[in-house]
């Protein structure tokens, strides 16, 4: 186990792809479980030679008209990222082979958030360049735990769009601690 309290989530699976000895990574957010089948369907999108990696579509455990909402609003966010990097993103769940995560350089320690989404766009950048695909995969899933929403509230961040667009910069040290870290 590798413990790492700099609250810093790229920082943190750095050291998990540093320590990581297999020659398949898979992230998984700890908030966040993968569904049966997730890591044969992995290995079987990267040994098919097509893939470079990719991510994984989720879903919440629970589900409410308010965290809907600020699912759609969220993506909206992701929507024009996406157009830019012609990048099919997906989030809280990454895989492809070691040694790419290392060409990257892995998570851009420089984000308080959104490294995922960067990790995600580096990839698919890496991939084009040998002719492979960022994917997603098809029949497995993650569930994400709701409890932010628990904590805050159903309709927390489509009443604070304010706060959205920070944690989008990607660089909003108050605005990612408030939100991921210093919550009791």
């Amino acid at each position: 186990m590798i413990e790492d309290d700099s609250r810093c989530i790229a920082k943190v699976c750095n050291a998990g792809i540093r320590a990581a000895r297999g020659e398949i990574l898979v992230t998984v957010d700890a908030d966040s479980k993968m569904t049966p089948d997730s890591l044969r369907e992995i290995r079987q999108m990267l040994r098919s030679g097509l893939y470079i990696g990719g991510g994984s579509r989720s879903r919440f455990d629970r589900m409410s008209l308010g965290i809907a909402v600020t699912a759609v609003c969220v993506a909206a966010h992701l929507v024009p990222v996406m157009l830019r990097s012609r990048t099919p993103l997906s989030g809280g769940m990454f895989w492809c082979y070691r040694r790419d995560a290392l060409r990257i350089g892995g998570f851009d320690e420089s984000l308080v958030s959104l490294e995922d989404m960067d990790f995600a766009v580096r990839l698919s950048r890496l991939g084009k360049r040998f002719g492979k695909k960022y994917g997603t995969l098809r029949r497995s899933c993650i569930v994400t735990s709701s409890r932010k929403f628990d904590t805050f509230g159903d309709w927390y961040l489509v009443r604070r769009p304010d706060l959205t667009r920070r944690l989008f910069t990607g660089h909003d040290r108050e605005a990612a601690d408030g939100f991921y870290y210093n919550v009791r």
